[in-house]
């Protein structure tokens, strides 16, 4: 019994973490509450970068965000962040259609972040690519590492679903809680755990269920709205709270923790 419970738990995880199935009951963002990227300008998808470069660096750092909408999403990592003249794209085998490319040269490798429409599926792709001098082929490899559709997109820039994607977790001491928010094909589904044990730390969380002593209920019916963030299920509803600053928090309205206050829980990842 105790195999098919920690069997039971590790699918459950693999599931949220990635987005292997789907789940029925929860609801799609409603068509008005979403960006109607086809029709979007070009002028209102654009690369950010912040510098991130510390003192014993030998090369500069810069973390890359690209904004669709107003909705900003965090891309990955570069070691030159310039704007590349669209003159340059074939130079770097970059689309001319691009919407806008950014990098540069670091330590002998170019690497370049760009983005482009998907006219087949109207999806906005983000593809990133490095050639290094010397290399025996002139190729880039470019690959896509993040594509986006409408649904992905709040109309609200402050609220996007994808943001709520993760792990939360609250720490009571001798017991703990688990949050799971998981997204497949613009749906969002969610699952509450209640550990007898403190708080594992991110990277230990499919150990601690392996080990039992958690009491898993699903969400059914989860559904969020995007534009208050509020979110109701058959026996639970609460808020996510997405700060300025920190993690993105969900707080529940009907459960209670150690001390009667709402049950409360900080995203972990």
């Amino acid at each position: 019994m105790k195999l098919q419970f920690a069997a039971l738990l590790a699918g459950m995880l693999l599931t949220l973490f990635f987005n292997s199935c789907q789940n029925e009951q929860s609801k799609k963002a409603a068509p008005n509450d979403i960006v109607e990227i086809t029709n979007l300008p070009d002028e209102r998808i654009y690369f950010e970068c912040e510098n991130v470069t510390q003192l014993n660096d030998s090369s500069p750092h810069y973390e890359v965000f690209i904004i669709i909408a107003d909705n900003k999403t965090k891309v990955g990592d570069i070691e030159m962040c310039d704007v590349l003249p669209p003159e340059q794209y074939a130079q770097h085998q970059i689309p001319p259609e691009a919407i806008q490319a950014i990098g540069g040269l670091a330590d002998d490798t170019y690497t370049f972040i760009y983005a482009i429409r998907d006219h087949w599926t109207g999806r906005i792709l983000v593809k990133k690519g490095r050639h290094t001098e010397g290399q025996r082929d002139t190729s880039y490899n470019y690959r896509t590492i993040l594509d986006f559709a409408s649904q992905q997109l709040s109309a609200n820039p402050k609220i996007n679903p994808a943001q709520l994607v993760g792990a939360y977790g609250l720490d009571e001491g001798n017991h703990s809680y688990l949050f799971f928010v998981s997204m497949s094909k613009e749906t969002l589904s969610a699952q509450l755990i209640e550990l007898d044990r403190p708080l594992p730390a991110f990277d230990q969380i499919a150990d601690a269920l392996k080990e039992g002593g958690a009491i898993p209920e699903f969400l059914h019916g989860f559904d969020v709205n995007t534009q208050t963030l509020n979110f109701k299920a058959e026996h639970a509803k609460g808020k996510f709270v997405i700060p300025d600053n920190g993690p993105v928090t969900v707080v529940f309205e009907d459960r209670k923790d150690s001390k009667g206050s709402p049950l409360t829980l900080k995203k972990m990842n």
